[in-house]
């Protein structure tokens, strides 16, 4: 982790059907992701987030996406976009209850956490 600032990174992974997954937890529906830990290598960190949370390991990091600061200003945010390359058999992790690939005309349907993910998940798929 920064310093002076915390760090998350999340995923639009898109898969062949131009789908983006979606992840619920308590009831409401993110990105893939979570927190920037300890100094490492922010791709590896990524590709473990993924690895840890979906059960998917044949994707390419395509670049950066997206990047911000948090409402409450204490956490700098990277949103990246992602391919899988082969099977889209996803197995989530225990902190998640459900996934859902999703496109631009189901997105709506879902309750998210932060409702910028679901504006940056229309921004991508235009």
């Amino acid at each position: 982790m920064h310093k002076t600032f915390k760090v998350n990174q999340h995923v639009l992974l898109k898969n062949s059907a131009n789908k983006i997954l979606i992840l619920k937890q308590e009831g409401r529906w993110m990105l893939p992701g979570g927190r920037l830990e300890g100094m490492g290598n922010p791709e590896e960190e990524l590709r473990r987030e993924i690895k840890e949370e979906t059960g998917l390991e044949d994707f390419k990091i395509e670049g950066v996406f997206d990047t911000g600061i948090s409402p409450s200003g204490d956490t700098f945010l990277v949103t990246y976009k992602v391919k899988t390359k082969g099977g889209t058999e996803v197995k989530i992790s225990k902190e998640h209850t459900d996934y859902a690939w999703v496109d631009k005309d189901n997105v709506n349907h879902y309750d998210f956490w932060h409702k910028a993910n679901k504006e940056k998940i229309l921004r991508y798929l235009k």
